[in-house]
């Protein structure tokens, strides 16, 4: 046991260092050996690239998701609140032969900066019954969770309430009745609305402005805190739903070029109007910029 917690010690320094490969490990030990005989006893000497790959293949990925979780609950990392993203993404280098990539579904801490707990699955669309698993390994207590429209499942929607959490979820197509309902409630209203006298009990607006990378973008983010338009049945749906959210971005590249674009969201945060609303949508990319690369 010792030895292969040195193995793993080695590794996680030569990762930090930059190392990609068994052989680099391997090679990164050689070089800095009388540095890790400080902390390590290396009884066999440094181990090759092979004892590298045989150490690495018989570690179980659930049970080493769910020692990273407790060791992050350890450190009081587990009990921060906050908004914690969930997505999936495909590893590169991990597609061998016919086999597809291996993707990962992260919960990303975005207050905290760090992957508080990952699941594995063979493709895409074993996300959705991955994110389950991915929760309840979670303290959801007083947490704001985004998740994509690949999320955006009734259940799931279900769990995190139960958890103590709220959501904000993308509603996209693949939610047929939902997305035609909030669709059409923000086309009429904003036929109707002067976003400059707005009744905040009803409603909430906001704009921001960014400019960088040859480009300007300008948000525009209208909330509906009233549903009682909304179709029962599609509101009884969803647990805890509070709210819908539309966003607008008009983008101007270079060369005089725009580019448009409308999302619509639903959320069971109750009395966060929209410059907040507007921020954990946004910081949702985090996992992106941050988790992913």
């Amino acid at each position: 046991v010792l030895f292969r917690s040195e193995i793993l010690f080695i590794a996680l320094a030569g990762v930090l260092c930059g190392v990609r490969s068994y052989e680099m490990m391997e090679e990164f030990a050689e070089l800095h050996e009388a540095w890790l005989r400080k902390w390590l006893q290396l009884p066999n000497g440094i181990p090759c690239d092979n004892t590298f790959s045989r150490v690495f293949q018989a570690i179980e990925p659930a049970a080493f998701t769910h020692c990273i979780a407790a060791h992050l609950e350890a450190l009081g990392m587990g009990k921060v609140a906050g908004q914690i993203a969930i997505d999936g993404k495909a590893l590169r280098g991990s597609r061998s032969g016919p086999d597809s990539h291996i993707h990962t579904v992260s919960a990303w801490a975005c207050d905290a900066g760090v992957t508080l707990a990952q699941t594995f699955v063979g493709d895409k669309s074993n996300e959705i019954t991955a994110m389950p698993e991915l929760l309840a390994m979670l303290n959801l207590k007083s947490a704001v969770v985004t998740i994509d429209a690949m999320g955006t499942q009734r259940a799931i929607a279900k769990q995190i309430t139960d958890q103590g959490g709220d959501y904000i979820l993308s509603v996209k197509g693949n939610q047929g009745r939902l997305h035609d309902e909030t669709r059409d409630q923000f086309a009429f209203a904003l036929r109707q609305l002067d976003t400059q006298r707005l009744d905040p009990d009803r409603w909430s607006f906001a704009r921001t402005k960014d400019s960088g990378h040859d480009r300007s973008e300008t948000r525009e983010i209208l909330v509906c805190h009233n549903l009682d338009w909304m179709d029962p049945a599609i509101r009884q749906d969803w647990k805890g739903l509070s709210c819908v959210i539309m966003v607008r971005r008009e983008t101007l590249l270079a060369a005089g070029k725009t580019r448009s674009e409308t999302c619509y969201f639903i959320s069971s945060l109750k009395e966060v109007k929209a410059p907040e609303m507007l921020g954990y949508i946004r910081g949702h990319w985090a996992i992106e910029n941050c988790c992913h690369w």
